[in-house]
């Protein structure tokens, strides 16, 4: 998985990994894709529908949920803005 990728590059930098090419690496992927499924710190499940560039494991996600019978709540969740929220897993 991308993030998993990125986790240990970010391990390897400074030893056996150039820590400036690793850095570069990480300003232009997509840590979580759009389109990937997430579940986050906060219960919830989302989809990844956009991306900050510099911040590749803070995109923005999607989440929505049942708000009564036949009404769908939708809301999107910047964890750029929202720095105590994270992506605690990918969903395949």
């Amino acid at each position: 998985m991308p993030h998993e990728a990125c986790e240990r590059m970010t391990a390897l930098a400074g030893g056996k990994l150039d820590r400036e090419v690793v850095i570069h690496f990480l300003r232009t992927v997509s840590v979580y894709p759009t389109g990937t499924s997430v579940k986050l710190t906060t219960r919830e499940t989302g989809v990844v529908v956009g991306q900050h560039r510099g911040l590749p494991g803070r995109p923005v996600v999607r989440v929505v949920r049942s708000a009564g019978d036949r009404d769908l709540e939708v809301k999107e969740i910047d964890l750029a803005q929202q720095t105590t929220v994270f992506i605690e897993s990918v969903l395949q």
